[in-house]
């Protein structure tokens, strides 16, 4: 089954194989995809250890490089 737009979200903290995983299946269902990382304001608000979380440029950096290694960032909305 093919979806016009699928959403994900989450912190993608230290990105790992189950973070590649979902952004994989999530591309092979979805025209489209918008991605939330979670700021470094939620962080704090939800009471996380944001002091063991990396910065959110980190965490974004982190995602858009595995995007561009795929080729999916002309199918992405962050």
């Amino acid at each position: 089954m093919r979806y016009r737009k699928v959403l994900v979200g989450g912190t993608f903290d230290f990105f790992h194989d189950g973070h590649r995983a979902l952004l994989r299946k999530a591309y092979e269902i979805g025209e489209r995809v918008c991605i939330g990382i979670c700021s470094d304001s939620m962080q704090e608000l939800l009471q996380k250890d944001a002091a063991g979380v990396s910065p959110l440029a980190v965490r974004l950096w982190s995602v858009l490089n595995f995007l561009h290694e795929n080729g999916w960032l002309g199918r992405t909305e962050i």
